[in-house]
């Protein structure tokens, strides 16, 4: 069944998302995204609260990041 307002398919995303996952640490590989690359999207996301809260303007990202590569 799928949930109201999502196309069919919506939920294979997850599955693929676990599959992804188990596949990468059954082969020693590191997940992608990885933890670092999720914590640095965390931080562009507390950084647009913060401007939102505020007077919306620029706020500086967390030092810290890992530069993604592309």
């Amino acid at each position: 069944m799928v949930a109201p307002g999502h196309g069919l398919g919506y939920e294979h995303g997850f599955t693929h998302q676990v599959v992804d996952l188990v596949r990468a640490i059954h082969d020693g590989e590191e997940p992608t995204p990885s933890f670092a690359q999720a914590l640095d999207v965390q931080h562009v996301l507390e950084a647009v609260e913060t401007s939102a809260r505020g007077e919306r303007a620029w706020v500086e990202v967390r030092s810290g990041a890992v530069a993604l590569a592309h």
